[in-house]
């Protein structure tokens, strides 16, 4: 079996099974169907990974729900916040924080944001956008301050998606 643990710790610091309830803050007045997550991504089913007493307890503060899956060799974070905050942050701060190395930052066609991570022998390509099903944004700062100045425009899907790689 894998070690997924610095996955699921960038999880933690971070988003599935139809009508899944995943760990959550209810701070909000949403209903609760919103917390259900869609069953595929991309074309490829998704099957949730159990969240970790650490992770539990960072989703505790967390402004909305999280819930971290594996679909096709990929791990996929969702992050659904109602309001803005700076606990939604980049990805690469928790591969950093970690030990991983970044290169390779660019902003692809669709708007997301795109680098490799690579520590020791683990490649890692990683994808995040924020998204409110019709503004998206490639970094958590402008996508903070629209939340907060446009607080009714939520809520927000922060999806990151993390692929290993065997080489660049």
């Amino acid at each position: 079996m894998q070690n997924h643990t610095p996955l699921l710790l960038l999880g933690a610091s971070l988003g599935l099974i139809q009508g899944a309830r995943i760990f959550s803050h209810r701070d909000h007045d949403l209903p609760p169907n919103l917390a259900e997550w869609p069953s595929h991504f991309q074309g490829a089913a998704l099957h949730l990974i159990e969240p970790t007493e650490f992770e539990k307890s960072f989703a505790a503060n967390f402004p909305g729900d999280i819930a971290t899956f594996r679909s096709a060799g990929r791990q996929i974070i969702l992050r659904r916040a109602t309001r803005g905050t700076r606990r939604l942050h980049a990805s690469e701060t928790c591969l950093r924080s970690s030990g991983y190395e970044i290169s390779s930052r660019k902003i692809d066609l669709e708007n997301w944001l795109t680098y490799y991570a690579k520590k020791n022998d683990q490649i890692l390509h990683v994808r995040e956008q924020i998204t409110d099903g019709s503004r998206n944004w490639n970094s958590p700062s402008p996508w903070f301050w629209h939340a907060t100045l446009n607080p009714k425009s939520g809520p927000w899907i922060a999806t990151t998606v993390i692929t290993p790689v065997k080489s660049l």
